[in-house]
């Protein structure tokens, strides 16, 4: 999605019913993409869905980690909502509930989450979070636009492209990753971004052809349907 796309986006958002003064790019487009997903689901409109994603805390604590620390230092923001709200209203209502999501964590958050983990390890011994982040109706987001990725130069100049390797064949068992979407930055840098989304077959095939969507992504939908769906060899 280009710099034009995102921006269109986020001035949908902050002149929409549901404002709540300036979104960041990641708030408008989060939002625009819940909407999107939902319909190509077809979920029920009394049914609830998810949007979450990991919040970096470091300097969300009181006082703020160091800014060396290295460790895990991230929880998880929940905006939850019901399928037909998202699709009946303006798509910056979505937009705001992951929004509230994430300023919802500050430090008494942090240490009430840290107090539950603690009870969680005192009483099981572990600490087990499967079916509190992915469901049939729920989205994943992992953003990496906060790392300098087209920035790297291991001697040969700085990368054309960058993309994710993922290993899908994991020995534990099966991971099931329809709803999981990455946000990475794309070499023009700025506000545009790529957007690797995991879908079953059927729910992609909708979501490319959806013009609410396709209208934002400036001519890409065929490189998206490549992805998903490689054109048969000739004989």
């Amino acid at each position: 999605m280009g710099d034009a796309s995102v921006a269109e986006a986020v001035h949908e958002v902050e002149t929409g019913p549901y404002s709540y003064g300036h979104p960041s790019s990641f708030e408008a487009v989060a939002g625009l993409l819940w909407v999107a997903i939902t319909r190509a689901r077809d979920l029920p409109p009394d049914s609830y869905t998810r949007f979450a994603l990991p919040v970096n805390m470091r300097r969300r604590w009181c006082p703020p980690l160091p800014p060396l620390f290295f460790g895990n230092a991230s929880l998880p923001a929940m905006a939850v909502a019901r399928s037909g709200d998202l699709l009946e209203r303006h798509f910056s209502y979505a937009a705001r509930l992951v929004h509230e999501s994430i300023f919802a964590l500050d430090s008494e958050y942090g240490q009430a989450a840290v107090d539950w983990l603690e009870t969680q390890l005192q009483q099981h011994g572990k600490v087990s979070l499967g079916g509190l982040m992915m469901n049939d109706g729920g989205l994943h987001a992992s953003v990496m636009t906060g790392y300098s990725l087209y920035e790297l130069d291991f001697g040969w100049e700085r990368p054309i492209h960058v993309s994710l390797c993922i290993h899908l064949s994991i020995p534990f068992g099966t991971v099931d990753l329809s709803g999981s979407i990455v946000v990475i930055s794309t070499p023009s840098g700025a506000h545009a971004r790529e957007f690797l989304i995991f879908l079953k077959m059927k729910h992609m095939n909708k979501l490319i052809r959806d013009p609410f969507i396709s209208h934002y992504l400036e001519g890409e939908e065929q490189v998206v349907h490549q992805k998903i769906c490689p054109p048969k060899s000739k004989a």
